[in-house]
């Protein structure tokens, strides 16, 4: 495998997360790193087979161990998923998350307030 295609996929995948998930690093193993929880298990395995596949793709004599059809499908599945990702309707689910939370504590805290004023019959 070219050591050209190799970068060319790392290059795709880091952009990608740069763009999607605002994710920065120098590398792509950084990017993967601090996506944390944001890539489901079975993309951020391909990525990581993906930087090692880079860092394999540097050693003339180790890049021939690189298996060229688990490389083409591992970039497949990491840039099918992150193009799938939409950033602004991934804020206004945080944002609908948080505002549900906060809803939540307040009606909690008017039950709890409203029952204290039965117990102490003072309603």
């Amino acid at each position: 495998m070219k050591i050209v295609s190799v970068d060319s996929y790392a290059d795709d995948v880091a952009a990608l997360l740069t763009k999607q998930f605002s994710v920065k690093g120098k590398s792509l193993e950084k990017r993967i790193k601090r996506s944390g929880r944001l890539l489901p298990g079975y993309v951020r395995k391909d990525a990581q087979y993906i930087a090692e596949s880079q860092k394999l793709s540097q050693h003339p004599k180790l890049a021939r161990m690189l298996d060229e059809k688990k490389l083409a499908k591992s970039h497949k599945t990491c840039v099918s998923y992150l193009k799938s990702v939409d950033p602004n309707e991934r804020r206004k689910g945080l944002f609908m998350s948080i505002l549900g939370s906060v809803a939540f504590a307040i009606f909690v805290s008017g039950a709890l307030f409203i029952a204290f004023l039965v117990w102490r019959d003072l309603v």
